[in-house]
């Protein structure tokens, strides 16, 4: 296993990566996914933060400027913070087996999403704000308990739900 070495961290714009860290050291989760090194951590695409056992997200996490995919599946996570919406790259967001009773509105102001895996929580309905989501072109919602689903608001996205 491969582990980095902490650096020290310069300047107090770089209080995010602090936060990064002490939310990775609470929830234990290993230098591999989180590297504690801010060099690194701020280079990162992908994270995969599933079955974790995490009750939220820190805000700390819409710092990640390159982050194009994140995987938070099997956590315990109900919603988002407000500052989630600053990850402009993101593509692809799964957070099946989650407790989401609604899709996190600030999901909708994410214009780069893609692919977006909402399975297997507690959803009844579908906003029609996921509209503003043109570039989505994968929704599944299988497992959920959704009511209605209407033809307008997911024109041109690939549904997968059973």
């Amino acid at each position: 296993m491969k582990s980095y070495k902490v650096d020290p961290i310069k300047n107090r714009d770089e209080e995010w990566v602090k936060q990064i860290y002490r939310y990775a050291n609470k929830y234990k989760i290993s230098n591999k996914i989180i590297p504690r090194n801010s060099n690194l951590l701020k280079k990162i695409t992908t994270l995969d933060l599933s079955s974790n056992n995490l009750l939220h997200i820190t805000s700390a996490i819409s710092n990640l400027e390159l982050l194009e995919t994140l995987n938070l599946s099997n956590n315990n996570l109900i919603n988002f913070p407000d500052e989630f919406s600053k990850l402009v790259n993101l593509k692809e967001l799964n957070i099946s087996r989650n407790k989401f009773d609604n899709i996190p509105k600030v999901i909708f102001d994410i214009e780069s999403l893609k692919k977006l895996d909402i399975s297997k929580n507690n959803l009844h309905d579908i906003p029609k704000e996921i509209k503003k989501n043109s570039n989505l072109c994968y929704l599944d919602l299988g497992g959920n308990f959704i009511r209605n689903l209407y033809a307008e608001v997911l024109k041109g996205t690939l549904f997968m739900g059973k």
